[in-house]
């Protein structure tokens, strides 16, 4: 199933993966994030995907590793990403801790999280941290 994107309190994009997913479609997503077709460079720099209704996730080390390097290369230009996973459940979370630490940069500020909540408290606190003239809604 694609992947499906929103705006989340006018701050940050909202990937939400459901079903199957893929590492093809994970690398997509990232593609047309980081892309001239997005056109919000600011709103690319706080990320949150949700993977709660994923059934499976189906990606290699390879995959994994070039998702990576495109964030990597997007910190470059944006400054700085913030990024956080919501991944209950556990192969899930195992594949997005080693994300994590394939894309450990100083320009990368990412969290996994069991639940979404806790997420989204996260992601509003960092943006306040990062720009403090923005209200938290």
């Amino acid at each position: 199933m694609p992947i499906e994107h929103s705006i989340a309190h006018d701050k940050y994009i909202v990937f939400q993966a459901a079903d199957e997913v893929t590492g093809a479609e994970i690398i997509s997503a990232n593609r047309w994030l980081y892309s001239l077709e997005f056109s919000n460079r600011n709103l690319a720099r706080f990320q949150l995907w949700d993977f709660s209704l994923a059934t499976l996730i189906i990606v290699d080390i390879d995959r994994v590793l070039a998702m990576a390097q495109q964030d990597k290369q997007a910190a470059q230009s944006l400054e700085q990403l913030v990024i956080a996973c919501v991944a209950p459940d556990d192969l899930i979370y195992g594949l997005s801790r080693m994300w994590q630490a394939f894309a450990d940069d100083e320009a990368i500020d990412a969290h996994i999280f069991r639940d979404l909540g806790s997420a989204e408290t996260w992601m509003l606190d960092k943006i306040a941290q990062i720009a403090p003239d923005t209200k938290r809604s």
